[in-house]
């Protein structure tokens, strides 16, 4: 019996809004136009809550995410740059990551139980250009040399921490009360790397 072939399937996702979408064409389906689309949809209605700060309504999100991109913008960050985070789960860990996939540059979360030579291998991979770490984390970098990576700013989150040798310090609450422009937004498409996760590598570490 011969296969019969279909056009490509159209299916609809009421939580994303009201919009066919078809296997071969994901334009317009990416996270910042989810984000976009929620806030444009339920504006004033709670988006996430959190156990150290006030709850984010969709609304809110879209604009502190907004504003946090144009912070990184002043700081230089753009499209493919690597930007680390080293913090525990928080309000500012998921507005750094939509804040850098706004700006077209990459998200690298690393665990924060990594340090050392672990962490440094990351580091190595990564290649980063901004560092993001919450303030009761900053001494483990201490563990690591960091003066030969091309790191060129320190956003400390929660207190005063000092930057990384050689790096700019700049405190994350000043950064994310930089005033929004839309223009630091961009188009982002499917096919676009925004984040960079590691597993454990356990094995790979205890081969070399």
């Amino acid at each position: 019996m011969k296969r019969r072939i279909v056009p490509a399937e159209i299916g609809r996702c009421s939580n994303l809004g009201d919009r066919a979408v078809s296997k071969q064409s994901l334009d317009g389906w990416t996270s910042l136009d989810l984000v976009k689309r929620q806030a444009d949809r339920y504006g004033d209605r709670v988006f996430c809550t959190f156990e150290e700060g006030p709850h984010l309504t969709f609304a809110e999100f879209e604009h502190e995410t907004d504003a946090l991109a144009s912070g990184l913008a002043d700081l230089g960050v753009g499209e493919g740059d690597r930007v680390l985070m080293f913090a525990f789960n928080s309000r500012s860990f998921l507005l750094t990551m939509i804040a850098v996939h706004k700006r077209g540059a990459i998200f690298v979360p690393i665990n924060t139980e990594l340090k050392g030579d672990f962490l440094r291998h990351q580091m190595n991979v990564i290649e980063p250009r901004v560092v993001v770490v919450d303030a009761m984390l900053r001494g483990v970098f201490d563990t690591v040399d960091t003066t030969d990576l091309a790191i060129e700013t320190t956003i400390t989150v929660g207190a005063d921490a000092p930057p990384l040798p050689g790096t700019k310090l700049v405190a994350f609450e000043a950064l994310a009360a930089t005033e929004a422009r839309p223009g630091d937004v961009v188009t982002a498409k499917p096919q676009d790397i925004c984040t960079i996760m590691f597993t454990s590598g356990i094995v790979r570490r205890a081969l070399e």
